[in-house]
């Protein structure tokens, strides 16, 4: 009696064998697929990591060349100061000037810090037609000291502000070629439009 059952159950297990294989087979093929996409989705992040590190790498570089540019400039203003005695003279290409920064001495605070009643306080940089280029200049420059600019923001902050024959020029001059730094600028505006 246990033979018959025995070989009852081989039967079935032999008759079974093929419809597992298949359902296998079927399953086998459903993972590989999804494998395939999985595997297309972490290419992607891949490569979206990859731009993500060279924009930080870049940021990184500027990072460092700032930091590098502020503490050239300390170093001078300190040795400057060390050599005469007295607060260095301010430019209008310095980065602090005396009627914006405030000497730790003075007001126990941070040293070129802000005065307090120039925050919040609007002001309109003037617009360029053309005329007086080295005025305009002069003052772009405080525009660009009171609102704490950095370097690279002062050309495409000048841009917003050129209209009429300067808007033209530069258009055109932005077409042969690109101007990178507010001193490039300043030369090929003066050369345009300074009269002769």
């Amino acid at each position: 009696m246990w033979l018959d059952y025995y070989l009852e159950s081989y039967q079935f297990g032999i008759r079974a064998v093929p419809t597992l294989m298949v359902n296998l087979t079927e399953r086998v093929g459903e993972l590989e697929l999804k494998m395939e996409g999985m595997q297309r989705v972490v290419d992607d992040i891949s490569g979206n990591v990859q731009v993500v590190e060279r924009n930080v790498a870049g940021l990184l570089e500027e990072f460092a060349w700032l930091r590098a540019r502020w503490e050239e400039q300390e170093r001078e203003r300190k040795n400057k100061e060390k050599r005469t005695g007295q607060p260095p003279e301010f430019t209008h290409d310095s980065e602090a000037a005396p009627e914006v920064g405030v000497r730790r001495a003075e007001t126990g605070g941070l040293e070129g810090g802000w005065r307090p009643e120039l925050r919040g306080r609007r002001l309109e940089m003037p617009l360029f037609d053309g005329c007086d280029p080295d005025g305009w200049i002069f003052r772009a420059e405080r525009y660009f000291l009171v609102n704490g600019l950095m370097e690279m923001e002062k050309v495409d902050t000048a841009i917003v502000y050129l209209e009429g024959p300067a808007l033209s020029w530069f258009q055109w001059e932005e077409k042969r070629q690109r101007m990178r730094t507010w001193e490039d600028f300043k030369l090929m505006l003066r050369s345009r439009f300074r009269p002769t």
